[in-house]
Formats: C-alpha cells, sequence, structure tokens
C-alpha cells in the first residue's frame, strides 16, 4: 500500500543534494524512481521532466532569495537551464 505524498501530477523533477550533484548517475537514480512506478503509483510518470541541481546551489539560493529574490531566482534558472 502507498504512503506519503501523491506526486503523481508533477511535471518536473529536480534532484538537488550530494548525490545528484556529484554522482554521475544522478539523473538515471531519478528515473529509476519513475520507471519502477508499477510499483507505486503515487510518483510521477514518465513524461516528468528531470532536472538535477548539478552545482548544489539550492538550498544557498534560499537565503539569497529573502533579500535579492530576483537575483536567486536568475541564479537559479542559469542552473538548472531553465528558460522562462
Amino acid at each position: 500500500m502507498p504512503e506519503g505524498k501523491d506526486l503523481s501530477s508533477v511535471r518536473t523533477v529536480i534532484g538537488t543534494g550530494g548525490a545528484f550533484s556529484k554522482l554521475s548517475s544522478g539523473n538515471e537514480i531519478l528515473e529509476r524512481v519513475i520507471r519502477n512506478r508499477i510499483k507505486n503509483r503515487m510518483v510521477p510518470d514518465e513524461s516528468a521532466q528531470i532536472i538535477t541541481d548539478r552545482n548544489y546551489v539550492m538550498s544557498s539560493l534560499g537565503v539569497l532569495s529573502k533579500n535579492h529574490p530576483e537575483d536567486a531566482l536568475k541564479i537559479l534558472l542559469e542552473n538548472l537551464n531553465i528558460e522562462l
């Protein structure tokens, strides 16, 4: 029986932290979780975009955003290769 939050409607998964910023297989780990969706239908489906915080900046950007939200957003988007 599934436990936790239902993430099945999530369209973008962002991997952040040591495993995703340092290991070359960070995206593969997330892809495996999504591919094994048959076991747990509460995870995003295969159409979800996977992005990795390779430089591990997301945690520090939270602090920066308190006083410089525009700068923090710009750095975040550049780091994740996201265009708005």
